[in-house]
């Protein structure tokens, strides 16, 4: 996709994204196993170094022997490690585990020609949406989004790239309740 950005000078200057190339999915796919393995590293073993500092203590006084102290320990890294992989961790509090985060970006170049003129229309647009799903319990949940765009145009999401550097909008998309008093019936 080649995106047009024009300066407030009318320099064209052309960039090109190729989208999907095989090195920066590597790349994206490596960075994304990276970062996920070092945060649950991380997660687990200060959760883990904290346990054995609780369980040391406990054989000092005499209330637990250090076989006893290495099993817990055994046991609970191992819940750890599962708490981790099903995505529930007891450290977070329950509305983190309880909350969606959702969301996109796209950047688009449309150049429209008319047949038989010299009319020619260029335009840079992009959108960014992000929105949250939350569960309150376990019949309501909260849903609330905000979108890019413009208020002369209230069907759409895109916003132009015009204006050089000038800031753009940011709209409340959507805010909404659902509350489920039983499975035949949701109210919204």
């Amino acid at each position: 996709m080649i995106a047009r950005i024009m300066s407030e000078t009318k320099m064209k200057n052309y960039v090109l994204i190729k989208k999907g190339g095989n090195k920066t999915k590597k790349f994206l796919t490596v960075f994304t196993v990276a970062v996920i393995t070092a945060l649950c590293i991380g997660i687990s073993s200060s959760y883990a170094g904290e346990i054995d500092i609780l369980l040391q203590k406990l054989v000092e006084k005499g209330v637990l022997t250090a076989g006893e102290a290495r099993q817990i320990g055994a046991e609970t890294k191992e819940q750890v490690k599962a708490d981790i992989a099903e995505g529930k961790f007891s450290s977070l509090p329950a509305w983190v585990q309880n909350t969606k985060l959702k969301g996109d970006f796209r950047m688009r170049y449309q150049q429209d020609k008319k047949r038989n003129t010299a009319t020619e229309n260029e335009k840079s647009r992009f959108r960014i949406r992000l929105g949250t799903e939350s569960k309150v319990n376990d019949q309501t949940k909260v849903y609330f989004g905000l979108a890019s765009g413009s208020s002369s145009d209230p069907r759409s999401t895109n916003q132009a790239l015009q204006d050089s550097f000038a800031k753009k909008s940011l709209y409340i998309d959507y805010a909404y309740a659902s509350y489920t008093p039983v499975a035949w019936a949701t109210v919204l």
